[in-house]
């Protein structure tokens, strides 16, 4: 199940989660992921920037706002949060689901949400268009905004890109201004992927 939830975002499955129950152990755990060792010299993985030269894309992210991280789930290549769990920045690498097309991830994300947090209410994905980020690529940009539980209100931004069969996907959750939506856009889209 968990491969499922990355389709949508695994920021989603760890901000509500964390959210709801405090998960002190979780934190606990995330202060012990190390830091910049990769096994692979193709990956930099430092405070503010991933990079996965292999496979052609970065980020770069302010290390002051996530300052948290995770220790990865399936589908994942960084998972941070700000220290009151959100905002919370996950980027995923996996396969493209079979018969999804680019230009259809909100309808997908959409599914998949409901599947996997059948309490979840008031799903509504306010803006769902392709976008192009720097370099020219090609992306779908997805902004939706529901209650995890049915009363914590959070504002979830996936970018979503395909490349060489995988599905490349940026995903930004918080409380609705906490920072500002725009923010939100900033940091899902400061992903860079090489032409």
């Amino acid at each position: 199940m968990r491969k499922t939830i990355f389709s949508i975002g695994i920021a989603l499955a760890v901000a509500g989660s964390v959210l709801l129950t405090g998960c002190a152990q979780q934190t606990q755990k995330a202060a012990s992921v190390k830091v910049g060792v990769a096994a692979d010299s193709s990956i930099i993985d430092e405070p503010g920037y991933y990079e996965n030269k292999t496979f052609g894309f970065s980020i770069k992210y302010p290390q002051t706002v996530f300052t948290e991280r995770h220790e990865l789930l399936s589908g994942e290549v960084l998972s941070v949060e700000g220290p009151q769990v959100v905002p919370a920045l996950v980027l995923g690498l996996d396969d493209i689901k079979k018969g999804v097309a680019l230009e259809d991830m909100g309808a997908e994300i959409l599914k998949i949400l409901k599947q996997a947090y059948p309490t979840a209410k008031r799903l509504k994905i306010i803006e769902d268009k392709m976008i192009k980020l720097e370099g020219d690529i090609d992306a779908n940009y997805i902004l939706m905004k529901w209650r995890y539980q049915g009363n914590i209100p959070l504002l979830s931004v996936f970018v979503t890109v395909y490349r060489d069969g995988k599905e490349l996907q940026t995903a930004v959750t918080s409380t609705p201004g906490q920072p500002p939506v725009e923010q939100l856009k900033k940091w899902a889209t400061a992903l860079i992927v090489s032409p």
